[in-house]
């Protein structure tokens, strides 16, 4: 199971410089009546910002305040038009160039974004929150280390910019260094005790070095700022499940789902800890349901046929296999688990051809040339046998007294090669 991050520690922060009030002309405007009031305001004063434009074509403030408001209410595209016109007009105004970045960002578009982040920092060398966003749009392109560089020469800047350990710690997380992203969240929460999300991630690097309970506590922290939170319902279930307490994981995910019940995550988490606690059934409408809202989530289609599977389903299992692989054709989990199910079935040379799979994708998978060699064994393929069953000791060392007491291999008992492959 993989865990569910929360989405405003996926989207970090990105600081806009502002002013108030935007914006826009006539025919650009969006009816206004459509939209809550906070959105109107920001189509109001685009309309302003408009009449001052017209009258001054050369203002800066209005183009940039025009590009900030046109970023409020997601037109992106004009905004970085906007930034543009007035960077022509003030080509050394760090401010522009760091809406500009942090506009492109939003838009995806993170190499030019970091372009501009540069140009911003050239203009303004002390600019940590320009270093802050920077790291942002390289950790988004999987630039991770460089991130941390980023966030580094922030904290440099400004020791107590809250925003840059939280994001360092991220970063962090993205390379697998737990303690030290922990360290980071720490000095966040030091310096804003209130933000739940530093709780939730400290809590994810937690169960990532398999310290559950302390996990646990960090989510409480979490959900004592904001008690309903679905995505920190979800991740306190998940480390509840680890710790074996399925009941009090299974109420985290059933008040998750009343606030959000198109979680498909949460419904495959919920299906796993009914599926330890028996309740297969349950499990198995759980794993419906998240396939009925997000149809290409592999996880619930493979846990779904090891429940089908386990109940003797096999013909079932392998179709939910086989979607598995259609969407994740690198996953050897499903290969191995339709291999056994075509084994129990009988169907040997189907089964070989999965294992086959595993180990093209994993050659170090010792369980799959193990099933290999029992294959070969009820096949009678001596010489194919011995290879496979070489190559899981290889691997393995503990495989030899497994082998021993193997029902396929007792053909074979007396056989010298076999008794000198597992003495």
């Amino acid at each position: 199971m993989k865990p569910v991050i929360a989405l405003a520690a996926a989207a970090f922060v990105f600081i806009c410089l502002s002013c108030t009030s935007v914006k826009q002309k006539d025919d650009e405007i969006p009816d206004k009546d459509k939209f809550s009031a906070e959105t109107r305001k920001y189509i109001d004063s685009i309309v302003f910002y408009d009449q001052v434009i017209e009258l001054d074509p050369k203002n800066v403030t209005a183009l940039n305040n025009k590009g900030t408001a046109l970023v409020n209410i997601g037109k992106f595209d004009d905004a970085v038009k906007c930034y543009d016109k007035a960077i022509e007009i003030k080509q050394n105004d760090n401010e522009l160039w760091y809406n500009k970045a942090t506009t492109l960002g939003k838009m995806n578009k993170h190499e030019e974004s970091l372009k501009c982040y540069d140009k911003a920092i050239d203009i303004k060398k002390d600019y940590y929150e320009a270093y802050n966003n920077k790291g942002i749009s390289l950790e988004k392109i999987g630039r991770n280390e460089e991130a941390v560089k980023n966030y580094d020469k922030a904290l440099a800047l400004n020791k107590k910019y809250e925003i840059a350990w939280f994001n360092k710690g991220i970063a962090l997380k993205n390379l697998g260094k737990y303690p030290e992203a922990i360290k980071c969240y720490d000095k966040a929460i030091e310096l804003n005790p209130k933000n739940h999300e530093v709780f939730n991630n400290k809590g994810i690097s937690l169960e990532k070095s398999a310290r559950f309970d302390a996990a646990v506590k960090c989510y409480d922290s979490a959900l004592n700022i904001i008690p309903d939170d679905p995505n920190v319902l979800n991740n306190k279930g998940r480390s509840l499940e680890m710790l074996g307490k399925y009941n009090e994981a299974i109420k985290c995910y059933n008040k998750a789902l009343t606030n959000k019940p198109d979680f498909p995550e949460l419904l495959n988490n919920k299906g796993n800890a009914l599926g330890k606690l028996g309740k297969k059934d349950e499990a198995l409408i759980c794993y419906d349901k998240a396939i009925a809202q997000k149809e290409d989530y592999y996880e619930p289609w493979y846990n779904k046929g090891n429940i089908l599977s386990d109940n003797g389903r096999y013909d079932e299992a392998i179709k939910c296999y086989d979607r598995v692989n259609k969407l994740m054709q690198k996953f050897y989990d499903a290969w191995f688990a339709k291999g056994t199910a075509y084994a129990i079935t009988h169907k040997y040379n189907e089964a070989a051809g999965c294992f086959d799979k595993v180990l093209e994708i994993k050659p170090t998978h010792a369980d799959a040339w193990y099933h290999k060699a029992i294959i070969f064994a009820i096949l009678n393929n001596k010489t194919e046998m011995l290879k496979s069953l070489k190559k899981t000791i290889d691997l393995n060392k503990s495989y030899k007294e497994k082998a021993k007491k193997e029902e396929a291999f007792k053909l074979f008992g007396k056989d010298p090669e076999f008794i000198n492959l597992v003495k």
